[in-house]
């Protein structure tokens, strides 16, 4: 469960980097991929960050909302949702002030939605299964530029 007043920040430049940043209940932590590597840092309560290195594959394993830069084939793939077999469909949408396409899959025991503005930027995601509590995420700020700044690790 999540702290509702926690806050998720993803940085993402398709297809090479991203950062994840969750702040819950004082304590934050920050994921970061690259083509150099992989990067998890925790820091909380007044104490800078520590951080770890870790394979640039491994950078998304345990993060919370994992599913933001998990390709939307594998997460099909994971709820048993196969496009080629599964009720689709494609509606405009607008979040956090850019329009877009959305793109829902529904089936018997899952569902998984993608909202993603006209130039590829995820505005929202929404993720549901049988017996396990939802994830949906929705953006209220977006843009279009990531500087390279945005892509460093916490301050120590």
């Amino acid at each position: 469960m999540c702290d509702p007043s926690g806050l998720v920040t993803l940085r993402w430049d398709p297809p090479d980097r991203w950062r994840l940043d969750v702040t819950e209940r004082g304590v934050g932590t920050t994921w970061v991929s690259s083509p150099h590597g992989g990067l998890i840092c925790r820091a909380g309560h007044g104490h800078g960050a520590t951080c770890r290195r870790v394979p640039r594959g491994a950078a998304a394993d345990g993060a919370a909302f994992h599913e933001l830069v998990e390709a939307p084939g594998a997460i099909l793939a994971r709820l048993g949702l196969d496009p080629a077999r599964t009720t689709a469909s494609v509606s405009p949408g607008t979040i956090a002030g850019l329009s877009g396409h959305c793109f829902d899959f529904e089936g018997p025991e899952a569902s998984a939605a993608w909202c993603y503005s006209e130039s590829g930027i995820l505005l929202s995601l929404a993720i549901r299964r049988d017996g396990f509590a939802p994830t949906v995420v929705e953006a209220r700020r977006a843009s279009e530029g990531v500087d390279d700044a945005a892509f460093l690790p916490p301050p120590v």
